[in-house]
């Protein structure tokens, strides 16, 4: 006997009494220990399209939908609630297996989802939305037979919006991304690929246990039933599932706009193979952040990673341990651009006046972080050769020569100061780890990949040999707010064949939300990495809801006073404090309303990019910058006009226009990121004139 909750039927348990709760681990548990007990009681309803469909008795007043195999050996619970509404949300769902999906599919039945019947009896081939295609083609992604005539009723996307409830798991995502320039073949590639891909834990297609999740034990079920099971331990996406348990020749690049499961998939990447038999040395799991590995170090152990094989750390931590390691810095040596961020400037400036060179302190900056430091450049004759991609106008063999002494000094003086680049460390260890065969890490998955610059990138490459299942890089270049340039080639990575996907279902908010989201970056092209351009299209979220507004008023008081009204209003509707922030471009914005829910006795937390305390309640208070990596069902996003977003600093104007580009696309990315921090609403507002990045 092989019991299967449907994941849509765990949500709705979540959403029971705690008492009704444990009655129904009562009754799943006695399935478990005798499934042919009469005191289980499965009744069919004639009423129901699915006859195979039964009922069964929770208490007086709440019933169980539960589908039951023709040979009594397989029992999925599908529905739990009040007896009415039990029996009303099955009373026309059709629960069947696909052979050609290796699933079961989940759906209502034909004769009540087609949109107008009188437009399918005599269809032609010009007719509906899909005609472009082969019936054949259709079943092959996916679509049931029982409803072909719906598919064929469909006109536009809207009639596919309306009828996607109706529609089984995946359905719905593979249509709609044929209507956004998917390959019908490539869709039907992924499916029989996840058709015939099973797990190892209970041998279900990866397509089946997308929607649902075997209960082989008490554990399992109690945590199912507790109210507190995270989904993403558990259901994964065929596209996702597909992806962590493959071996690779070499290294893996995963890519996914904000939301789609990269992190999810990465560490189930890490889980697999933590607990691969045989495995020599250790896993890194890393990235940009140390907030993020704090969080990523609990995660990791609560879906069972073998953390004995794992470190996971971020790649500062990492590089500063071997550089000490392999005596390459001075144990107390300053690293400037972690602890010492600000002490460049001043360095700059005192050369400037000391010499008088005619080069002003934002240039020699930029030039050493983005051409010297960014190469790896050590000498003269290095540089005069190096391309200054993106920097602007040129500069001739003299002006380099000029412009070399002046970085020479500015290094002699940090030397002098004790104080070295964090740059120069991370190369330093990349070029001693490059000769050296017995290499850190056997594996290494780095996330929010495009956080990093190719100083980091080489590093990576460094860490662990060429080889089988080498690296798993995972990122969003749409969410690349720090300006970095970033390419595999140059730092000796390749991603060769089909070693490369794309994420497209977004998990965390809705299509609306999504929408507006991607409308922020569409007038930009993002490199995939690896000199190729990432798509924009085949984004689609499952959810629905309100759609993000945007309020502009002539001051501040009125804004402020319309932002705390509204958060006051959700908190009423049930919100929990802690589920909402209140988030603006620069820190200062958010004084007053620090001060006014103070004054108004709502708790407060302010966000600093550290993760920490993320437990204590309170209204999230922080920068778009500090957002990065959260998420929240409410997000209040404030001071948003047009001298703030994009916002451009006082020289801007005096740019070269590539840089400029670059600046801006990086603020579009920076609202990007904000605004799809939310799962359910996104309330923007300012003062002045609108912004010109938000045309809603």
């Amino acid at each position: 006997m092989r019991l299967y909750l449907y994941h849509k039927c765990q949500e709705q348990v979540d959403t029971l009494p705690s008492s009704i709760r444990k009655k129904v681990y009562q009754f799943m548990k006695k399935i478990q220990e005798n499934s042919k007990s009469a005191a289980i009681h499965l009744e069919p309803i004639k009423t129901f399209k699915d006859q195979s469909l039964r009922s069964a008795r929770i208490d007086q007043t709440y019933r169980a939908i539960v589908k039951v195999s023709d040979a009594g050996e397989d029992y999925h619970l599908l529905w739990v609630d009040h007896h009415d509404k039990a029996y009303n949300w099955a009373q026309k769902k059709i629960v069947g297996y696909n052979k050609i999906t290796n699933s079961w599919q989940v759906f209502t039945s034909a004769d009540d989802v087609i949109l107008d019947e009188s437009e399918i009896k005599k269809p032609t081939r010009n007719e509906h939305l899909f005609s472009n295609y082969e019936e054949s083609q259709l079943l092959d992604i996916g679509v049931p037979h029982i409803l072909m005539p719906a598919i064929i009723a469909l006109k536009d996307l809207d009639d596919l919006d309306k009828l996607s409830p109706h529609l089984p798991e995946g359905v719905f995502e593979n249509l709609f991304y044929l209507l956004d320039g998917g390959s019908i073949n490539s869709i039907i590639t992924e499916v029989r690929e996840a058709s015939e891909t099973t797990t190892e834990e209970s041998g279900q297609s990866i397509m089946d246990q997308r929607s649902f999740l075997e209960i082989p034990d008490n554990d399992t079920l109690l945590e199912a039933l507790s109210g507190d099971m995270l989904k993403w331990k558990h259901y994964l996406h065929e596209s996702q599932a597909l992806i962590v348990n493959k071996d690779y020749k070499g290294s893996y690049k995963l890519t996914g706009g904000a939301g789609t499961g990269k992190t999810v998939a990465a560490l189930h990447r890490l889980r697999v193979l933590s607990q691969r038999d045989g495995l020599k040395g250790n896993i890194l799991f890393t990235t940009y952040t140390k907030a993020l590995t704090d969080n990523l170090s609990s995660l990791a152990a609560s879906i069972g990673v073998n953390m004995s094989r794992v470190e996971v750390s971020n790649i500062d931590a990492i590089a500063n341990v071997l550089a000490l390691k392999y005596n390459l810095i001075p144990k107390d040596s300053k690293l400037l651009g972690i602890s010492y961020a600000n002490e460049a400037r001043p360095i700059w400036q005192e050369i400037i006046e000391e010499k008088i060179v005619h080069y002003e302190v934002e240039f020699l900056e930029r030039e050493f972080n983005d051409v010297v430091l960014l190469n790896d450049i050590k000498n003269l004759s290095e540089y005069l050769k190096v391309p200054r991609t993106g920097r602007g106008k040129a500069m001739g063999r003299r002006e380099r020569k000029d412009a070399w002494q002046v970085i020479e000094l500015f290094r002699e003086k940090l030397t002098s100061r004790n104080i070295l680049c964090r740059e120069d460390m991370f190369n330093r260890v990349s070029e001693q780890l490059s000769s050296i065969e017995i290499k850190p890490f056997a594996h290494v998955i780095v996330d929010e990949l495009q956080d990093l610059s190719n100083v980091e990138l080489r590093f990576i490459r460094a860490l662990v040999k060429d080889g089988e299942n080498d690296l798993f890089l995972v990122g969003d270049p749409m969410q690349a707010i720090y300006q970095r340039n970033l390419n595999f080639s140059k730092a000796g990575i390749h991603i060769r064949g089909k070693r490369s996907k794309r994420l497209r279902i977004n998990y965390r908010t809705t299509e609306e939300i999504k929408k507006v989201a991607i409308s922020l970056v569409n007038s930009h092209e993002f490199d995939n990495f690896d000199g190729e351009q990432e798509s924009k299209s085949g984004y689609i979220s499952l959810m629905h809801g309100l759609s993000p507004s945007y309020d502009i008023f002539k001051n501040t008081e009125q804004e402020l006073s319309f932002v705390l009204n509204s958060v006051k209003e959700a908190i009423e509707k049930g919100y929990s404090p802690a589920e909402i922030v209140i988030a603006a471009r620069r820190k200062k914005d958010l004084k007053h309303y620090k001060t006014n829910l103070h004054q108004d006795g709502i708790p407060y937390y302010e966000v600093h990019g550290d993760f920490k305390n993320l437990s204590l309640p309170g209204v999230r208070l922080s920068t778009l910058h500090s957002s990065k990596g959260l998420e929240f069902k409410l997000v209040y996003l404030v001071n948003v006009n047009i001298d703030t977003c994009p916002w451009r600093p006082h020289d801007y104007r005096e740019w070269e226009k590539g840089e400029q580009k670059t600046h801006d696309k990086s603020e579009s990315s920076l609202m990007y990121v904000a605004v799809s921090r939310a799962v359910e609403r996104v309330i923007i507002s300012g003062v002045g004139e609108k912004s010109i990045l938000l045309n809603f």
